[in-house]
C-alpha cells in the first residue's frame, strides 16, 4: 500500500524551538533589525550552541526532549513519548535518524536539506540563502503582526510574523514538503542576553497534529561532547534459530498479481500479514493486536493512500519470519476493516519497512518464494543488477525514467498493487496527462478512498528495462502521501514482480534479474467497474463514465451475486474477469436475479 503509514517524526524533531533573524534587504532589513535587537543584539550575533531539554506533549503520549544545535551545522534531537522513542541528526557530513523500532537510517539529500533550514533558521542565518518579501500585515491570535517571508529553493518557505513595534517572534509558518505547520512561541526568558522562546505549540494546518514543548533547561555556547553527533550504533534486533544467517524460502501468495501476502508469527500468535515496503511502520490491526495482548497508546497522524487518519503505537511486538525473528518492535495499532473490505479479505497485519531495515529481503516471484538474510552476509549473485535507493518520505525510493525524461525518484512499494502512481506535482510539472486519453476510477487504503485518474504512460524504464503501455493512477492533489516534492512517483508490485528482486537497504540498494518475460502487456482494467466486498455481494461504488461498465447500465449501489456464473469472493474485486482481452463478453448477475452482460474494452 502506497505509503500506509507516515507518521512524520522527523517533522516532529525539526520543529524544537526556532530562534530566526538576520540582515535583510530595505523594509525586510528594518523589521529583521529590530527583531535582532530584540533577541539581544551582538549577544544574539554571537551565539554559536544550544543545548535545550525539556517536556513535549503529542499524539496523545506525554515525554521529554533534547535538543544541540550548533551554528556550523551539526545538531542533534532525541525524543522518549515512553512507547514512541525517536532521533535525528547530523555531523554536517552526514545526516541519520533513528525510527521507533530503534533502526537507523541514513537522510536522503532533501531531508539534510530540511534540517539545514531548520538549523539556519535557528540562529537567523537562513534569510542569507533565501529570496525575502514582506506580506501584507495580519492579525494573528488577536495581535497585530507583520510578515516576512523567506522562500528558500528547492523547497522551503518561512513566514515570520513580527510584532512591528518591538520586533518580537510572535509565530512562524513553515512549510516543507509542501506540508504546513503554524509554530506559535511564548515564554520569553533571557539567558546571557539572548531571548529565547521556552514554551512552543506547534500545529500541522492540514491534520490539525501539534506537539506542545516546554524548556525546563537551556544552555548557551556550552562546550559539546565529541560523540554527541556521530550516527549512533544500535544492537541488532534480529535473532536467526540454529545458527543460520537466512531462512529457508518460504512460499507467499501472491493475488492477482498485485498483493504479496505470507505467513508469520507475531507473539506466539498466527498472522497471514501484506508485505509493503511502503509502510513507514509495520500496523496491526485493532482486533488482533488485542488477541496478542498489546497495549495500544496515543493517536499518532497517519498518512495513507486514502487519506488522514491516526493510529496508536505498540511496543514489545516480535515478529517471525521462518527462523528469523524480529524483536521489540515498535508498531502501529489501527481498525483495517475498512481495508480489509476494499482488499476482499480480512487484513491483520501490514508489515512494513521495518523488516526491509533489518533483513535483505530475496523475492523469487516466479517461485513463489520468499527469503530473509542477514545483510552482514549476504553475498549476491554476480549477474544482479544493481539499483540504487534513497530515503524519502520516510520510506525508501529509486530512480525510473518515463517516456524518455530525466530519471525520476519514485517510492519503492511493494504494497501498491498498480505497476505505477504518478504524483500530482510531477504530472503537473512534465504535463503528462496533456493529449493523453485519461478515465476516472476509485481507489483507497489507509484514510478511506478517492477519485484519481487513469492513463497509460507509454514507457517506463527501471534497472535498464523498457516497459510499454504501463497503466498508470494519477491521484488528485490533496492527499498528503502524494502531495511531495521529494519523490515523483510511486512504483508498485505489478511492476517490481517482474524481477527476482533482493533489497539490501543497509547498502543503500536493490539487487534485481529482470525475468525472461519481464516486457510483457501489463493487465489494464477494461470494465470501469470499482466494488466492494459486503455480505457476500459485491457492492457497486464506482462506474467509470464513458467504460463499459457504464453503457451496460451499471451504477452505484447495485448489489453483484455471480460473475460468469461463478459466486462472488474475495478475489473478484480486483481479479482477472475486469482485465480479459477487450472484445471478451462478462455476465454479472444482480441481486434482483438480473443479468447484465458488458464487453471489455480499452476505455483508456
Amino acid at each position: 500500500m502506497a505509503n500506509v503509514l507516515r507518521i512524520g517524526w522527523l517533522t516532529l524533531l525539526t520543529c524544537v524551538l526556532a530562534l530566526p533573524a538576520s540582515a535583510a534587504p530595505e523594509s525586510a532589513a528594518a523589521l529583521l533589525g529590530r527583531h535582532r535587537a530584540w533577541r539581544g543584539g551582538e549577544a544574539y550575533q554571537r551565539l554559536t550552541v544550544t543545548h535545550v531539554s525539556g517536556t513535549l506533549e503529542t499524539a496523545g503520549l506525554k515525554g521529554t526532549f533534547e535538543r544541540w544545535e550548533c551554528r556550523d551545522g551539526r545538531q542533534r534531537t532525541d525524543v522518549d513519548l515512553g512507547v514512541v522513542k525517536v532521533a535525528q541528526g547530523s555531523d554536517r557530513q552526514a545526516g541519520w535518524s533513528v525510527t521507533p523500532s530503534g533502526q537507523v537510517e541514513t537522510s536522503s539529500p532533501a531531508e539534510e536539506a530540511e534540517q539545514r533550514r531548520a538549523l539556519q533558521f535557528s540562529f537567523g542565518d537562513l534569510f542569507a540563502h533565501a529570496t525575502l518579501s514582506v506580506l501584507p500585515g495580519e492579525t494573528f491570535d488577536g495581535r497585530a503582526c507583520q510578515v516576512v517571508r523567506a522562500a528558500c529553493q528547492p523547497e522551503g518557505r518561512y513566514d515570520l510574523l513580527l510584532d512591528p513595534a518591538t520586533g518580537e517572534l510572535v509565530a512562524a509558518r513553515i512549510v516543507e514538503n509542501q506540508e504546513e505547520r503554524v509554530v506559535r512561541y511564548g515564554d520569553w526568558r533571557t539567558v546571557k542576553g539572548v531571548r529565547f522562546a521556552f514554551s512552543e505549540r506547534s500545529v500541522t494546518t492540514r491534520t490539525g497534529d501539534t506537539q506542545v514543548f516546554q524548556i525546563t533547561k537551556l544552555e548557551v555556547n556550552p562546550t559539546v561532547p565529541a560523540a554527541t553527533f556521530a550516527r549512533p550504533a544500535v544492537a541488532s534486533r534480529v535473532a536467526f534459530a540454529g545458527g543460520v544467517h537466512r531462512t529457508a524460502a518460504l512460499p507467499f501468495r501472491l493475488e492477482s498479481g498485485r498483493r504479496l501476502y505470507l505467513d508469520v508469527t507475531i507473539n506466539g500468535h498466527a498472522a497471514e500479514v501484506l508485505l509493503d515496503s511502503g509502510a513507514e511502520t509495520t500496523v496491526i490491526d485493532r482486533a488482533f493486536a488485542e488477541k496478542a495482548g498489546l497495549a495500544a497508546q496515543g493517536a499518532v497522524v497517519m498518512n495513507g493512500t486514502g487519506g488522514t487518519t491516526h493510529a496508536s503505537m505498540a511496543g514489545g511486538v516480535n515478529i517471525t519470519l521462518g527462523e528469523a525473528t524480529l524483536q521489540n518492535l515498535t508498531v502501529g495499532v489501527f481498525d483495517l476493516s475498512d481495508v480489509s473490505r476494499q482488499l476482499g479479505r480480512p487484513l491483520p497485519v501490514v508489515l512494513g519497512k521495518e523488516v526491509f531495515n533489518l533483513l535483505n529481503v530475496e523475492i523469487d516471484f516466479a517461485a513463489r518464494r520468499i527469503a530473509f538474510h542477514d545483510p552482514a552476509t549476504y553475498a549476491p549473485a554476480p549477474d544482479a543488477v544493481i539499483v540504487p535507493i534513497q530515503s524519502a518520505n520516510g520510506i525508501r525510493s529509486v530512480p525510473l525514467a518515463l517516456e524518455g525524461r530525466e530519471p525520476i525518484q519514485a517510492d519503492f512499494d511493494l504494497g501498491n498493487g498498480s505497476p505505477l502512481i504518478v504524483f500530482p506535482a510531477y504530472a503537473k510539472r512534465a504535463a503528462l496527462l496533456d493529449h493523453r486519453r485519461t478515465a476516472r476510477t476509485v481507489s483507497g487504503g489507509i484514510g478511506g478512498l478517492r477519485e484519481e485518474s487513469l492513463a497509460v504512460v507509454r514507457e517506463v524504464t527501471f534497472a535498464g528495462v523498457t516497459f510499454r503501455d504501463v497503466p498508470t493512477s494519477f491521484p488528485d492533489a490533496g492527499i498528503a502521501t502524494f502531495d511531495s516534492e521529494r519523490s515523483a512517483a510511486n512504483v508498485g508490485l505489478p511492476l517490481l514482480s517482474r524481477f527476482h528482486l533482493t533489497t539490501d537497504f543497509a547498502h543503500d540498494r536493490i539487487l534485481v534479474r529482470p525475468a525472461a518475460d519481464a516486457t510483457r502487456p501489463f493487465p489494464k482494467d477494461r470494465a470501469g467497474l470499482r466494488a466492494l466486498l459486503q455480505a457476500g455481494l459485491l457492492k457497486v461504488i464506482f462506474v467509470a463514465p464513458g467504460s463499459p461498465a457504464a453503457a451496460a447500465g451499471f451504477v452505484a449501489g447495485d448489489l453483484i451475486t455471480a460473475i460468469d456464473g461463478q459466486p462472488v469472493t474475495g478475489e473478484m474485486v480486483a481479479g482477472p474477469w475486469s482485465t480479459a482481452p477487450a472484445g471478451t463478453k462478462v455476465t454479472l448477475t444482480l441481486a434482483s436475479g438480473a443479468r447484465r452482460t458488458l464487453t471489455l474494452a480499452d476505455y483508456f
